[in-house]
C-alpha cells in the first residue's frame, strides 16, 4: 500500500534534481541516442512537444479524426482523450490517439482489442498510425501510475508481427530510493530493450542505435503520449513546487 510520506519525499527529490535519470538495462544506456525533452511542462492549452529530431503539432485534449481509423470508433466514450502528430526529421508523420479513464462498458471491449488480462484498475491505449505507410500501430498499458509485485507494469505496442513490451520503470539511476511510482518506461523487442521514456521533471527518452526509421517514430509516438498524459506523479510534482 502507498505510504503519502514516502510518496511526497519521492516526489520532492525527483523535483530537486534535474539530473536524475531512470535506471536502464546497462546495454540500452550505452547503445542509445539520449534526447532532452522540450515542450512537456508548461503551457498545456498550445503545447507542442520535440526532442532530438522528433516533434509534435499541437497536442490536442480530445481527437480530431482525420483518417479511418477503427480503433476511435470502438472508444469514444473515454474521458481522457489525446491526439497529436508525432514528425520526425524527415518529415514522415505518425498520428497518435489516446485514450485513459475508461467507462466500465467499454472494459470488454478493451479486452478483447488489445488480449490484455482486466483484473487491472487502470489503463492507458491508443493507436499510432503512419500515413506514408497506411500502417497501424496499436498500444496499451495496464497500470500505468504505479507498479506492484502483484500487478506488475506492463504492456506493449503491435502491428503485424511486430510486438514490442512495455515495463514501468520504478528505479533511478545509482540511486536506492524506495518508490512504486512509474518513473519511466522502458521498451523491449524480445529480450533486448530498444527504448525508453522518462515521464518526471521535463522527459527524457533514449532510442537504440540501428533501429529503422518507422520503428524510431512509433517509439517516439509512444514515448511523447506516456510522457504528457495525466499522472499522478505529475500531479504531486507539481504541488511540491507551486
Amino acid at each position: 500500500m502507498k505510504t503519502p510520506m514516502l510518496l511526497l519525499a519521492a516526489s520532492m527529490l525527483l523535483s530537486a534534481c534535474k539530473d536524475y535519470q531512470i535506471a536502464l538495462q546497462p546495454d540500452l544506456r550505452e547503445n542509445a541516442q539520449l534526447m532532452t525533452v522540450k515542450g512537456r511542462q508548461g503551457n498545456m492549452i498550445n503545447q507542442k512537444v520535440s526532442f532530438g529530431e522528433f516533434h509534435t503539432d499541437r497536442v490536442k485534449r480530445g481527437w480530431t479524426v482525420r483518417y479511418n481509423i477503427p480503433f476511435i470508433v470502438r472508444f469514444e466514450g473515454a474521458q481522457e482523450k489525446l491526439s497529436f502528430t508525432q514528425l520526425d526529421g524527415a518529415g514522415n508523420q505518425a498520428v497518435v490517439s489516446a485514450i485513459g479513464k475508461f467507462r466500465s462498458t467499454e472494459m470488454n471491449v478493451l479486452g478483447s482489442w488489445f488480449n490484455v488480462p482486466l483484473n487491472y484498475k487502470h489503463y492507458f491505449a491508443g493507436t499510432i498510425y503512419l500515413p506514408h505507410r497506411e500502417r497501424s500501430y496499436d498500444f496499451v498499458v495496464y497500470n500505468p501510475e504505479s507498479n506492484f509485485f502483484l500487478l506488475p507494469t506492463k504492456g506493449h505496442v503491435q502491428s503485424g508481427d511486430l510486438r514490442i513490451d512495455v515495463s514501468g520503470v520504478t528505479k533511478l539511476q545509482d540511486q536506492k530510493v524506495l518508490n512504486i511510482d512509474n518513473l519511466g518506461f522502458e521498451y523491449f523487442k524480445g529480450s533486448q530493450a530498444v527504448g525508453a521514456a522518462q515521464i518526471f521533471n521535463n522527459g527524457k527518452v533514449w532510442l537504440r542505435h540501428g533501429l529503422d526509421a518507422d520503428e524510431r517514430l512509433v517509439l517516439a509516438a509512444l514515448s511523447t503520449a506516456l510522457m504528457i498524459r495525466n499522472n499522478e506523479l505529475s500531479e504531486r510534482m507539481s504541488a511540491t513546487n507551486p
